[in-house]
């Protein structure tokens, strides 16, 4: 949770419980964690392009 500071387990468990409803992450195999499906990396180009436009574009 060192990547997520102020998040509290409870809302963490529920942030992923629904991310593991909709198929976009699995609990990883043989270790703690989860891991993006093949449907969740089907997302990556867009939170790429989401992740620029929120660094580079300019103030409202």
């Amino acid at each position: 949770m060192e990547c997520l500071p102020g998040i509290t387990p409870k809302v963490l468990g529920e942030r992923l419980a629904a991310l593991q409803d909709r198929g976009l992450v699995a609990r990883a195999e043989g270790r703690h964690g989860y891991m993006l499906t093949r449907r969740g990396s089907t997302l990556l180009g867009v939170l790429d392009q989401l992740e620029l436009w929120a660094r580079y574009a300019p103030p409202a």
